[in-house]
């Protein structure tokens, strides 16, 4: 992204840089970032973009920016799929999936798309999961005293589905979960890297794990659908962690596994059910 220069200084007779926003011209005296989904220009004011972000894309070649209408889907909804998509597509190269994660992250916060206050789920929310409640039954009927197994959409993103359910009372914004767990992957990599001196120490302590390099891990989780193991719980926990923290005012308590005979506190939902 380059300002205008004056080759490209638009004629008073004719647009030649119309803004998607206001449709006047971008001049060269104007700040103006283009889209690098539909090449429109736009003003940095019109899109409400601060100087100081306007900078940094000015200064990174490596950032990307897309308009709205671009990272829209054809019902106006932020596209979260779109965004995973731009990122999978580099899966070659892990370090320019790093980049385009911190692209995605800094269009997140350009338009302020953010997950709504915690809200844990009422029991007409819940469909109860018949094939675990059967196996609960046979075998740990012990936890039906305090949880009961909820079905999600059995799509392969069941994880994120059911956190999703779990925080916000329907399994709908697992999408937008699965992008911010493969952007914590990527930008902070040494927490999930078993080459890392900082890998997460209880992993490294259990041999019994058999889990993905780190390579094919973001590969992975960057896939609408895709395989869940215990490296995704981990980014997906780290995610929720700090939901948790910074959405204190609508704030959701965590199911935790309860010893027989201590299931005294009210029922909960568990939320996950294998894809």
């Amino acid at each position: 992204m380059n300002r205008l220069t004056t080759h490209h200084a638009a004629k008073k007779t004719q647009l030649r840089y119309p803004c998607r926003v206001c449709s006047q011209e971008c001049s060269y005296e104007e700040e103006s970032i283009q889209c690098d989904g539909c090449q429109c220009w736009l003003h940095q004011h019109c899109i409400r973009m601060m100087l100081t972000q306007y900078v940094e894309y000015s200064q990174k070649p490596s950032l990307q920016f897309f308009c709205l209408r671009c990272d829209c889907d054809s019902d106006g909804h932020y596209n979260f799929r779109a965004s995973l998509e731009r990122i999978a597509c580099l899966a070659l190269d892990v370090s320019h999936m790093r980049d385009q994660a911190e692209t995605e992250n800094r269009l997140l916060a350009l338009y302020g798309i953010t997950l709504p206050p915690l809200s844990a789920p009422y029991a007409r929310d819940v469909v109860v999961d018949r094939p675990s409640l059967s196996l609960l039954q046979r075998h740990s009927q012990w936890l039906l005293k305090q949880y009961v197994p909820a079905a999600v959409g059995a799509d392969g993103n069941c994880l994120f589905r059911a956190m999703s359910l779990a925080l916000y009372g329907h399994d709908g914004l697992y999408d937008h979960l699965r992008l911010l767990t493969t952007t914590e992957v990527l930008l902070q990599p040494s927490l999930y890297d078993s080459t890392s001196a900082e890998y997460y120490a209880p992993y490294t302590a259990d041999d019994r794990l058999m889990l993905y390099t780190y390579d094919n891990f973001v590969k992975e989780t960057v896939k609408d659908g895709a395989y869940s193991d215990m490296l995704t719980v981990l980014a997906l926990s780290s995610v929720c962690i700090r939901l948790k923290c910074t959405g204190r005012r609508g704030c959701a308590s965590f199911g935790t596994i309860v010893e027989p005979g201590k299931a005294h506190m009210e029922k909960k939902h568990s939320t996950y059910q294998g894809s």
